[in-house]
């Protein structure tokens, strides 16, 4: 027996998906059904924001789709708020959901209540509705040492005042009036102090160093290098029972190092204070003893002590004898002189010159002359030729230099040296050969000359040429402080005197903590503080302040409140 067995398939009609509604979705059951049966009722539920309008939110599936829908989703909206009293409010698009209305009051008036409000889901504003209250300060602060003698009476308004007065031993420091200001705060309150001295002030060319100044307590008044006050760096004075400081403010004065010592035969030109330089020059026809010529000149500097730097020359009369050589053949062993224009360090009135042994009328005779005050030898004696004396040309000191001695026979060492300021170019000594020529040419002296080195921050000020003798002035720039000499001189050995200043940057002390707030170093400007109060406290003062190029902080100390 064969047994046959099909399948039948029933076709059941319905609907797809329905159609979007705007600003709708399906209820949450139907929304990842793809078919649904004939007469089966689908709902929307609008999107939040939105509130249904129509008669029905459901639509039905029937034979050929779905039932066209009778309702829409719109934008849910808010009643329009009333303003304030003394306020007003702001929004910026119409009273709808998501709108944000912003309540702001008129001046004199403190918002109490939110400030922002916003149209929620349902329709309603959050929050409720603020109010403007008259703006009134709390109690006036406390002064230490102080009464409140004038005060109204219950709330304070916008404008009150109120009057403090001290107690007997101390004064006022500030207004004595506060004010009630529109923020709703007061003024910045008086204070009451000891009764002081009051800042004595700071003296020219100087600093004060104290910051407190009532009774028994002292400052002192220091000078900048250079200056002096009463004859002293510094002076202390101190604050009496009287209320006044027992010394009074002075200026700085420049310091002097008074007249230098004088020199005979010889004169000064120059300033007699700090830093300055004098010059000394001998008369005409006077040298100076260490053999530099009348038309050089010896330098000394006035220091911060109040002494002079480098010592004064000593000037002598040149007054030499020509030399007792007329005779033929003859020699005299004395220090050269002044001959024939010819410029030698010349020998001094009372020099002896002595003649050897020659032959005069047939015997060996020799004979010594003394140079007179009136600069002219005796007669000479008598010289007969007994043989000619081999020499070599006369030599002649070079420029701004000295021979020490001029003989010119065979085997004579003449040795050369220099002024001072001036060194040695070529060979120091020549010896007259036997073939009556020198064995080396006369050097020349050449000028000493410092080289001046740059100061980093500042300015070194020097001539173009700084030959010995010459000063060397530093400064520093704005901002920076000397420390070491300020002048130098520049000495024969071609170095500086004393040793290199430099220029150390002015720096300012730690500023004073904030009470009540902080005090930030601003990482940008490291010369530079900014000063915050704590969350409640207003900043009385300046909120930033500079290192200045005194070394203080710009400003005054501002106080959280």
């Amino acid at each position: 027996l064969l047994l046959i067995m099909t399948a039948s398939v029933v076709c059941t009609e319905g609907c797809g998906r329905p159609q979007k509604v705007a600003f709708a979705s399906l209820s949450p059951q139907f929304i990842w059904r793809q078919w649904f049966f004939l007469q089966e009722l689908v709902s929307y539920h609008c999107n939040i924001g939105y509130t249904v309008s129509g008669f029905s939110y459901s639509i039905r599936c029937v034979e050929g789709g779905w039932t066209k829908h009778k309702f829409s989703c719109v934008l849910v909206t808010c009643k329009v708020l009333v303003e304030p009293e003394n306020g007003f409010i702001s929004v910026a698009t119409e009273p709808v959901y998501g709108s944000v209305a912003s309540y702001m009051c008129a001046d004199g008036y403190s918002l109490v209540g939110p400030q922002l409000r916003r149209c929620m889901q349902d329709g309603i504003w959050s929050d409720i509705d603020p109010v403007c209250e008259a703006l009134s300060c709390p109690q006036p602060p406390d002064v230490a040492n102080s009464a409140v003698v004038q005060m109204a009476q219950g709330t304070f308004s916008l404008g009150d005042s109120v009057m403090y007065a001290c107690r007997d031993g101390f004064s006022i420091s500030g207004e004595a009036h506060i004010t009630c200001l529109e923020s709703g705060i007061w003024s910045k309150p008086p204070k009451c102090i000891d009764e002081d001295c009051g800042n004595p002030g700071s003296p020219r060319h100087g600093r004060l160093e104290g910051s407190s100044f009532t009774e028994g307590d002292s400052a002192t008044f220091v000078c900048d290098i250079g200056y002096k006050i009463g004859g002293k760096d510094h002076i202390n004075t101190t604050c009496d029972s009287d209320g006044r400081w027992s010394r009074p403010l002075q200026d700085c004065e420049l310091l002097s190092c008074g007249s230098p010592q004088p020199i005979l035969n010889g004169r000064w030109t120059g300033n007699l204070t700090y830093g300055q330089v004098i010059t000394y020059s001998c008369n005409e026809g006077v040298k100076f003893s260490d053999g530099i010529m009348v038309e050089s000149t010896s330098i000394v500097v006035c220091q911060a002590n109040g002494l002079w730097l480098g010592r004064p020359p000593t000037c002598e009369r040149k007054q030499t004898c020509a030399p007792p050589l007329p005779r033929t053949h003859s020699v005299a062993s004395l220090p050269p002189v002044k001959t024939l224009g010819r410029q030698y360090p010349g020998s001094p009135r009372g020099t002896v010159a002595s003649l050897p042994p020659v032959k005069t009328s047939g015997r060996q005779q020799s004979e010594t002359q003394k140079c007179p005050h009136t600069g002219l030898l005796g007669r000479f004696p008598r010289c007969v030729t007994t043989r000619l004396a081999k020499t070599c040309p006369a030599l002649s000191a070079p420029r701004d230099g000295f021979i020490e001695n001029d003989e010119v026979t065979v085997g004579t060492v003449v040795i050369f040296g220099c002024n001072k300021g001036y060194k040695l170019a070529g060979k120091p000594t020549t010896e007259c050969q036997p073939s009556l020529t020198w064995s080396s040419s006369i050097p020349s002296c050449q000028m000493v000359t410092c080289r001046a080195a740059p100061l980093e921050h500042g300015r070194v000020n020097v001539t173009a040429v700084t030959p010995f003798g010459s000063a060397a002035a530093y400064d520093c720039d704005l901002g920076f402080v000397l420390v070491g000499q300020r002048v130098r001189v520049c000495l024969d050995t071609g170095e500086w005197s004393g040793s290199n200043p430099h220029c150390h940057r002015i720096k300012c002390k730690t500023p004073l903590e904030l009470q009540h707030g902080e005090v930030v170093v601003d990482r940008e400007n490291l010369n530079r503080v900014i000063y915050v109060c704590h969350e409640g406290l207003v900043l009385e003062g300046p909120n930033v302040r500079m290192c200045t190029d005194a070394g203080t902080w710009s400003g005054t100390e501002p106080k959280c409140r």
